[in-house]
């Protein structure tokens, strides 16, 4: 006997599948069907497990969209099958171990889903499956092991079409390049996705590809050939509107421009970014661009309008959370407070530097200030401050792991009656020459002697290190 709905279930029906847009999915919450709205009045059926509950609420449903006035066309059923359906299961299980962190099991899921795409033949899915046990693999450290299962990956998913998983693959394998620094590689695989989004006609895609072949290019010293791919990308992003397209690559191109020493090119192409940024609110290529233009006219000894580019950078980084980004450009700025003659204004930015770096906990932020603090310090002639914040900074270069061989000297490094002073030193070892430089001062020669020995004998050290390496 044929089921009829009841009225409040029709009218239900009514509202509900007048709401589906035309090519919209409807899948009844707790069913085992799926299916598509064609027409205005017309649904075919997308898929239905292969199982007798699932079939029975087809016919429910059926009989719903004909009471309804909606035409129905069976068409040819895809039903899953219970292997299918096992291989879902095995995806979704092995993607939430994974989240997880068990990785092992994970691997283990992926394998035998791998397996059962193999004997049925469910290429996408093989596809997919490979991808997947790629990234599993590539986190635990299993390099060239992913890397064959992302080749595998491309190569099914390229030769039966299926666009989304060769994209994920290629994005995988790019991933691996990088991490061996293979920019051959690197610059192959961009040609590749260049080549099948042309064929495809995702221009926005295109423009992408070819900025990437432009760093890529750039990255392994070929300018010349960088600057046309960046060229290329402005371009097709100016066709299509694509306003971050155009920002990104004009950056690029007024960084290419700077390495050549045309300033006036690159002043003008980061100009031209800035403006699109602003009109954008782009802050991550806003804050660069800003950047860079006061390097320029600090490079050509404009001093006002680098530190007015710097402090129009400096609310936008706060904006964004940038703390440690606003402690170093409080340093630079207060830099171009010294070289201006302002020795208190210097030393106020550099303070307020050290009291972020603080805030953030970030060491070598609070040596960068401290640093320069002591310079300003001894300077001025107050020695007794000075002494103090080089021994706190000394304190913190000796305790971060890893920071100290590479800290190699800064300008601010007084250097007068210590003779046996090298030219290039650690940051530890000048910081020892100036507290030797402060205990002389203050007249203590047995101090001075120590902190002079502690110097020489860890510069020593350093030069051996170098010889050898």
């Amino acid at each position: 006997m044929k089921w009829t709905p009841p009225e409040e279930m029709i009218a239900w029906g009514i509202e509900l599948m007048a709401k589906i847009p035309v090519d919209g999915i409807w899948a009844p919450e707790g069913s085992s069907v799926k299916y598509r709205k064609i027409s205005d009045n017309t649904f075919t059926l997308e898929w239905m497990y292969d199982n007798p509950e699932a079939k029975q609420q087809h016919l429910q449903f059926t009989s719903l969209m004909e009471a309804c006035d909606y035409i129905l066309i069976q068409g040819e059923e895809e039903e899953k099958t219970l292997t299918q359906l096992e291989v879902d299961s095995l995806i979704i299980l092995g993607i939430d171990t994974a989240r997880k962190g068990d990785f092992i099991e994970s691997e283990r899921l992926f394998r035998m889903c791998l397996v059962k795409c193999r004997e049925n033949g469910y290429l996408e899915m093989e596809g997919g499956s490979l991808n997947n046990l790629g990234m599993i693999l590539l986190n635990k450290g299993e390099i060239n092991e992913a890397e064959q299962m992302f080749l595998d990956s491309s190569l099914i998913c390229r030769d039966n079409s299926f666009l989304e998983g060769w994209f994920a693959a290629q994005s995988n394998l790019l991933i691996i390049a990088k991490k061996r620094g293979d920019l051959k590689g690197t610059e192959q695989l961009h040609r590749e996705s260049l080549a099948v989004n042309k064929e495809i006609g995702d221009r926005e895609e295109q423009a992408a590809s070819l900025f990437y072949l432009g760093a890529t290019l750039s990255e392994q010293g070929d300018f010349a050939e960088g600057e046309k791919m960046y060229l290329e990308c402005l371009a097709l992003s100016k066709e299509i509107d694509h306003r971050q397209g155009q920002a990104e690559s004009l950056f690029y191109l007024g960084n290419i421009a700077r390495d050549r020493g045309v300033l006036a090119e690159a002043e003008k192409k980061y100009l031209e970014c800035l403006l699109i940024c602003k009109e954008t609110d782009n802050h991550g290529r806003l804050i660069p661009t800003l950047f860079e233009l006061g390097n320029i006219e600090l490079e050509q000894g404009n001093l006002g309008k680098a530190e007015k580019r710097y402090r129009e950078c400096l609310p936008h980084m706060i904006e964004i959370g940038d703390r440690k980004g606003e402690a170093q450009l409080l340093i630079i700025i207060g830099d171009i407070a010294e070289k201006r003659g302002d020795p208190e204004g210097a030393e106020q930015l550099n303070r307020e530097s050290l009291a972020v770096s603080q805030e953030i906990d970030d060491p070598e932020g609070q040596v960068a200030s401290l640093f320069n603090l002591g310079a300003i310090l001894s300077e001025r002639g107050d020695f007794a401050k000075a002494e103090i914040i080089d021994r706190e900074c000394l304190l913190i270069v000796r305790g971060i792991d890893g920071l100290r061989p590479h800290l190699e000297s800064p300008n601010k490094l007084p250097m007068d009656n210590i003779k046996s002073s090298p030219e290039s030193v650690s940051m530890e070892s000048v910081l020892l020459y100036r507290l030797a430089l402060l205990a002389k001062n203050r007249g203590d020669l047995e101090e001075e002697g120590r902190f002079l020995t502690e110097a020489e004998d860890l510069e020593r050290v350093r030069r051996s290190k170098n010889t050898d390496s």
